[in-house]
């Protein structure tokens, strides 16, 4: 599967198009049970869909990178940014906001 532009479809894309052809088929279909994520139904298509997945990691079209985490010097950058002292209501609660995020994260 390639785009019109001869480049790889990212990981994500094409899970979402077999989903959205298993919703289809499972709201429309005249054969009742049919789901393309059964590997008992459909074990080609697993096989050949675990095997294109595996390739584009490889080429980094993968997965989304988990997110990095805060250094003391960003946390210290956004708490001395105008936006997050403590002057007004409106900066107050930014502050409170991030500092409850903080809490969350951790």
């Amino acid at each position: 599967m390639k785009k019109k532009d001869r480049s790889e479809y990212k990981a994500l894309s094409i899970r979402q198009a077999v989903d959205r052809i298993n919703r289809y088929l499972i709201e429309f279909s005249t054969i009742y049970g049919i789901n393309l994520h059964d590997h008992h139904q459909f074990p080609i298509l697993t096989k050949v869909l675990d095997g294109k997945m595996k390739k584009l990691q490889d080429k980094g079209l993968g997965e989304i990178k988990g997110s990095a985490a805060l250094t003391q010097q960003t946390i210290a950058n956004i708490l001395s940014n105008p936006a997050t002292l403590i002057l007004t209501p409106d900066t107050l609660i930014k502050r409170i906001f991030f500092h409850n995020a903080l809490l969350l994260a951790c």
